[in-house]
């Protein structure tokens, strides 16, 4: 009977501070925003091919997150290109973004297919791209990210071992048009 007695006042007395734990935090996070910057190829072996992502992350929070996983697929024009997973754990201001590169691996030869087909076409040197997965939040397990937009050729050439030049502004304007709301 006692027990009881002490449990109820517990649970009486954790409830309040934990309901003013959801409020002060707003709830539910919500989930990251993850763009694709640009692409190089890393390293080519006999069965796979490497590639490094230069991804974008924005935290639409107020508060920070700690981004401790990334798991994720890149699809360029329809076609899975590649996979792969974050490094290290990155800290991403609330309201703010951070740039990650990260290390995947896909098959080169349907990139290669890609940028000889697009060049046949003639004309339009971007790429569409999907890149999707799961961005693990420490303290919020994980929540599914899923982005469409598109990726200038003019950028993959420009990105060498100097790194990828800030953000154009036709890259962003593809980003603006790929989820209808300016950035």
């Amino acid at each position: 009977m006692r027990l009881k007695k002490i449990r109820s006042v517990v649970v009486f007395l954790l409830f309040p501070l934990l309901l003013a734990t959801l409020f002060a935090c707003g709830g539910a996070p919500r989930r990251p925003e993850v763009a694709l910057e640009g692409i190089r190829l890393d390293r080519i072996s006999f069965e796979d091919q490497g590639f490094l992502l230069r991804l974008r992350v924005r935290n639409p929070n107020a508060f920070d997150i700690s981004l401790e996983s990334l798991r994720f697929t890149l699809e360029v024009e329809g076609k899975s290109l590649a996979s792969g997973a974050l490094g290290e754990p990155v800290r991403i201001p609330g309201g703010g973004d951070a740039a990650v590169e990260v290390a995947a691996r896909g098959r080169l030869g349907a990139f290669f297919r890609l940028l000889r087909d697009r060049r046949k076409q003639g004309g339009d040197r971007k790429l569409a791209y999907r890149i999707h997965g799961d961005a693990g939040l420490a303290g919020f397990g994980e929540l599914p990210f899923d982005r469409k937009g598109t990726l200038d050729l003019a950028a993959l050439s420009r990105w060498g071992e100097k790194g990828l030049p800030e953000k154009t502004k036709d890259l962003k304007r593809a980003e603006e048009n790929a989820d209808g709301k300016a950035r």
